[in-house]
């Protein structure tokens, strides 16, 4: 049972090798890792390669050119990329900027695997770390919780349902952390290259949609460093307002493709947090005019009587304002 790893790069030479040394260090030994680089620039190219060329025979180095397809610097063109170019049976990923921390993760991983013929796609645990400390202790803290007192199926496995992956208090996991069988993969089309930002969760949903056999593996595998957010060298440091626009869409364009009425209700669930979220922030920003809209929008995704309150309170306070202003005038 081989495994492709599929590494993601841009203009990172400085951390990939970290990236890269973590999975060189898993005891399984059956494995292949693809580096795939979206046209980084000359020199990360040449440092790239040479990382690749030393680590050895299992590493292979792809480079897409400015202009080959790729809108280049998105995560989801790489990764599809390497799945094209994957021998593996199982594929896994890894982001050049996280590593992982445990040694035993892919042979875990295969044991699962192997107990499971249907088995489709596995998660596990990761830590979340800031400027050298963990901010993050588990990734997965109200599914572990959800999981205290249910039958493992091997040690720290344990078999997910559907509603259990897409509970609206579980959190959609890190690429970083996840492993499918690569025609499963293929079936559901790989990463949407569309998407700047939020393809790993768009993925997450979608496996959780379609999987036969989902398991979970209690442990702590990697380490995400967190972006600095105050920074744009990373899709995560956009400006949470568009964020949340991202968001919005992908969570629209879920409910149409989902077959599930539990991928349906978690897709309608992240609408309409991502609509209220961004009703607050225009009602900071530019006042309840345009914070309405979205209030609305938030209302139709999921009703509250709280909420409902909430927008008539800012349809009469931009009443308010707009007397305000007829009369200044």
């Amino acid at each position: 049972m081989k495994f492709s790893v599929i590494i993601p790069t841009r203009n990172r030479s400085h951390i990939l090798k970290v990236a890269l040394d973590s999975v060189l260090r898993q005891d399984f030994s059956d494995f292949e890792v693809l580096i795939v680089d979206d046209a980084s620039e000359s020199e990360h190219q040449r440092i790239n390669a040479d990382i690749a060329l030393a680590a050895g025979v299992k590493v292979t180095y792809l480079l897409l050119q400015q202009g080959s397809g790729g809108a280049h610097g998105l995560p989801a063109v790489s990764r599809n990329a390497g799945i094209a170019a994957a021998n593996g049976e199982l594929l896994a990923f890894l982001d050049d900027d996280d590593h992982w921390s445990d040694p035993e993760y892919l042979s875990r991983a295969a044991q699962a695997f192997k107990l499971c013929p249907d088995l489709e796609f596995l998660f596990a645990d990761q830590q979340a770390w800031f400027n050298g400390q963990c901010v993050r202790e588990h990734w997965q803290p109200n599914l572990r919780l959800r999981l205290r007192g249910r039958t493992q199926v091997g040690e720290e496995l344990y078999e997910l349902s559907r509603a259990d992956c897409l509970a609206v208090d579980v959190v959609t996991t890190q690429m970083n952390v996840c492993v499918f069988r690569h025609d499963f993969l293929q079936r559901l089309g790989g990463f949407n290259p569309k998407l700047g930002y939020g393809e790993d969760m768009d993925m997450y949903v979608r496996a959780a949609d379609a999987a036969n056999k989902i398991y979970f593996l209690d442990r702590v595998v990697a380490i995400h460093n967190r972006p600095d957010r105050q920074k744009n060298l990373n899709m995560s440091s956009l400006a949470g307002m568009h964020k949340m626009l991202i968001g919005m869409a992908i969570a629209n364009d879920l409910m149409c493709v989902c077959r599930t009425p539990e991928a349906w209700r978690y897709a309608r669930h992240w609408a309409a947090t991502d609509s209220r979220d961004l009703a607050r922030f225009a009602e900071e920003v530019w006042g309840p005019g345009r914070a309405l809209t979205w209030a609305a929008v938030a209302l139709a995704y999921r009703f509250t009587l709280k909420w409902f309150i909430y927008v008539g309170f800012l349809f009469v306070r931009g009443l308010v304002y707009r007397d305000k202003a007829i009369r200044q005038n």
